[in-house]
């Protein structure tokens, strides 16, 4: 088992500071077997009370001057620290999207990753070294808990998100874009993708799927041995345990209010006597779980479990067209909501030597053309259609899963993070551990 991101955080953060001196950036590309996982953030130095990017906007380019911006731009290579686990998002990455920042000089120097934390690390690393100024990152895919301990550790470049000019088409009044995962984006990363959560299933041997989370839990107590999911921090697994959770407690409500221990604990009594019962009729009993999302997704392609939870709906999509799963395998929500979504980000750290590059590739995702190529891969807009020129380009038919308006309608909203790290902990000690 994997010792938390919490604690292994602290040890990388120290190595980074004495080894970021010899290093140059970029470096060799991880293996691409794992999903990404979050970052704590105890390692945060700014203010946490108030969680402000203290980042000098001033130390880059004006992104309200974009005819200056592309100017400097020319020439750049942005390294993009990104998860590289994922096929089509790495084909959709190397295709199109280097290509369209190409046309602007721009050339895209794709760094994949196992663990978003690494990139974070890496940032951390430099700032303690005093290298402020040529970092080796211009951008990473992050959201979530990396997000705000990036933000609170004074990481992001900001400022600048919402003036990009693709980002008229983002609808940023809607707190699912604004906020990540209860943090403020205040201008310090620019939205790419969204998710949403579905359950997996054969339609041949459950043609009605899933009413709800209770559902999934009658029908688990009545077929055991047929589900599992990773173990948290997984990145999936996580958020499997988020959405039991949800659906033990008949919502997200009560997880909304300011975490603190006490009410932590009085909100999730309960809950993990509940998950002990439950587990005997997971996958092995309950005594072993998966380490990573994609041994679950073995699991499901050799028949060894016949529901999981997952974020990945391009993933299924492309295991049914290549014949990994059946044709009868579909990907939808609970009939009553519960689904958990999110929305992917892009931030550029505060030490970028290239940020001109990494603002033009940020509105390259943004661009029409971009999100479209990507939607044809099952990845959903970040865009609103309705503020594009060619709302019709997003009807993208998919039979293994539902259009996204419709997985996303009723979806439930990501916890803070203090909540998420909490929730994960005591899964490890009370349920795991048990």
């Amino acid at each position: 088992m994997r010792v938390s991101e919490r604690k292994r955080i602290l040890a990388v953060v120290g190595v980074m500071a004495m080894l970021v001196a010899a290093c140059s950036g970029g470096g060799e590309t991880p293996s691409d077997d794992a999903a990404p996982e979050e970052a704590d953030a105890n390692t945060a130095t700014a203010d946490e009370e108030t969680g402000e990017a203290a980042a000098d906007s001033s130390g880059g380019p004006d992104p309200s001057d974009w005819d200056a911006v592309v100017t400097e731009a020319d020439g750049q290579t942005v390294n993009w620290f990104m998860y590289g686990g994922d096929a089509g998002l790495n084909e959709h990455v190397t295709g199109i999207v280097s290509d369209l920042a190409a046309e602007q000089g721009v050339t895209v120097n794709q760094v994949r990753i196992e663990d978003t934390v690494e990139a974070i690390n890496a940032v951390l690393g430099e700032q303690q070294a005093g290298v402020d100024k040529d970092g080796s990152v211009d951008l990473i895919w992050v959201n979530g808990e990396n997000f705000r301990t990036g933000k609170q550790a004074d990481l992001w470049f900001c400022d600048w998100a919402e003036q990009l000019p693709n980002a008229e088409m983002i609808p940023w009044e809607d707190p699912a874009i604004n906020t990540d995962f209860g943090t403020p984006v205040d201008g310090c990363e620019a939205p790419w993708n969204r998710a949403q959560s579905i359950v997996v299933y054969d339609s041949e041997e459950i043609p009605d799927g899933f009413a709800s989370m209770a559902d999934l839990f009658e029908w688990i107590e009545a077929n055991p041995g047929r589900f599992t999911h990773s173990a948290p921090p997984d990145f999936t697994g996580a958020m499997t345990v988020r959405t039991m959770l949800y659906g033990y407690l008949g919502g997200y409500d009560d997880l909304t209010a300011e975490y603190d221990e006490a009410t932590f604990d009085e909100v999730t009594d309960g809950f993990w006597d509940y998950m002990n019962e439950l587990k005997a009729n997971f996958w092995r009993n309950g005594e072993t779980f998966p380490q990573s999302h994609p041994e679950v997704v073995d699991l499901f392609a050799n028949d060894q479990i016949d529901v999981y939870l997952t974020y990945e709906v391009a993933e299924v999509v492309r295991n049914v067209q290549d014949g990994v799963y059946p044709d009868t395998v579909r990907g939808d929500v609970f009939d009553e909501g519960g689904n958990i979504g999110n929305t992917n980000y892009v931030g550029i750290p505060y030490n970028s030597p290239n940020k001109a590059g990494a603002m033009v590739l940020a509105n390259v995702l943004q661009s029409v053309e971009a999100q479209v190529d990507k939607a044809a891969f099952a990845y959903y807009p970040v865009l609103d259609p309705a503020l594009t020129d060619d709302p019709a380009a997003f009807d993208v038919e998919a039979e293994v899963v539902p259009p996204f308006a419709e997985l996303a309608e009723g979806a439930a909203p990501e916890i803070s993070g203090a909540w998420i790290s909490a929730i994960d902990d005591v899964w490890q000690q009370r349920v795991l551990q048990q």
